[in-house]
């Protein structure tokens, strides 16, 4: 379990660096945080996803905690180990209304202590 969440991580952090450099280089200040929500996606990510922010909301996020978060930049570890989400560079006027549909599951209320439990033991 462990090996493949280093190895997403990894691959997902350097994607991450890569497309974020790119995005600033042609000038691109706003992201869809994108990707869908599944039946273990943290609050963090459910709230935010396919949603567009400012580059200057995105970082305000470093200051914030929630659970599984990783240590370092959002901008680089996204929701934290194991997140499925990536910051795609968007201008505003390509997405109208701020605000893409995203698939998201139903979560149940023990789905949600699921959620709880594994976000504690990522802790």
């Amino acid at each position: 379990m462990y090996a493949g969440t280093y190895a997403q991580d990894a691959l997902m952090n350097f994607y991450a660096t890569v497309h974020h450099q790119k995005a600033l280089d042609a000038g691109l200040e706003h992201f869809v945080y994108y990707g869908d929500v599944i039946h273990d996606s943290r609050q963090f990510c459910v709230a935010r996803a396919g949603k567009v922010f400012s580059s200057e909301q995105v970082d305000a996020w470093d200051g914030h905690t929630w659970p599984g978060k990783k240590p370092g930049s959002v901008w680089i570890n996204q929701g934290g180990y194991r997140c499925r989400h990536h910051f795609h560079a968007v201008r505003p006027e390509w997405v109208p209304n701020g605000e893409i549909e995203v698939q998201k599951v139903d979560l149940n209320t023990k789905q949600k202590a699921q959620v709880a439990q594994e976000n504690a033991k990522i802790d």
